[in-house]
């Protein structure tokens, strides 16, 4: 699957201008269109009064609203480098993780920041392991300050041999830049570790065969959380891009929230593709 198009979820916060960047980094590597989409709600304090709101404070705090995200319209073009053939923005009412989710499903790919809610801003901001989890697309969560996409040619790829890290390892071999290094990394016991070698060779040559360079790394668990163990062995390796499923149940995660996925989402120095 060659990528052609790619949908950036922005709401002007931090994260998001680097989605913006990475995606239009990529769309530049692989020939592929931009849309950035602006998803959201009725702010929090409006619709909880709406009760009790005069027609005309409503329409004063209506008009505010379409103000700020008029702004938002306004960086996104300031930060994508002006209106041009390849890039378009919509602007669309609902619930923001909801929205990304239904558009996501026609692109290739979708690029968001890592969940940023500021008091205030709640119906600004979608939820990217709910976009992973429902849109049947992949992910790539970026935290803030990350501008491109060369830094992926170094990746890990979390692996349990579950259908969750398959659609990852399927997404990602049409993700990766060319010639990309992989180590797929796999948390156990480590007497367990030949058993762990002989299980997941498979995916080592899946990736060989796209041309990536690959080897297999198995982490002992040693009481350490399963997050931490692949941020920490990210970091040891020098990893731009770690790859992963998006889990509900698994070795990978004890549960969505408050599991592997939200950790690694919350603490992630580097992007994170996420697939499910």
């Amino acid at each position: 699957m060659a990528i052609k198009s790619i949908l950036v979820a922005f709401n002007g916060a931090p994260a998001s201008r680097s989605a913006l960047a990475l995606a239009v980094s990529l769309a530049a590597e692989r020939e592929a269109q931009v849309t950035g989409v602006l998803a959201h709600g009725v702010a929090r304090a409006r619709s909880s009064m709406a009760p009790w709101l005069t027609s005309e404070l409503d329409t004063m705090l209506g008009q505010k609203e379409a103000e700020i995200r008029a702004e938002i319209a306004r960086a996104f073009w300031e930060a994508a480098g002006g209106e041009r053939p390849g890039v378009s923005f919509v602007d669309v009412t609902g619930d923001p993780t909801g929205a990304v989710v239904d558009f996501a499903r026609t692109y290739d790919i979708v690029v968001m920041g890592r969940f940023e809610q500021e008091a205030g801003a709640e119906h600004f901001a979608p939820s990217p392991d709910v976009v992973a989890l429902q849109s049947g697309r992949p992910v790539l969560i970026t935290p803030p300050d990350c501008a491109d996409f060369s830094s992926a040619s170094r990746a890990v790829l979390a692996w349990d041999g579950k259908r969750a890290s398959a659609r990852a390892l399927a997404d990602a071999v049409h993700v990766l830049p060319a010639g990309a290094h992989v180590t797929v990394v796999s948390v156990g016991d480590e007497e367990d570790e030949e058993d762990y070698r002989r299980a997941h060779r498979d995916p080592v040559a899946q990736l060989r065969r796209h041309g990536f360079d690959a080897e297999f790394l198995m982490i002992p668990a040693r009481r350490r959380a399963i997050g931490e163990a692949l941020l920490s062995t990210c970091a040891e390796i020098g990893a731009g891009l770690l790859i992963m499923g998006a889990y509900e149940h698994s070795k990978f995660s004890e549960d969505l929230i408050g599991g592997v996925t939200a950790r690694v989402l919350r603490d992630s120095p580097i992007p994170v593709l996420m697939a499910h």
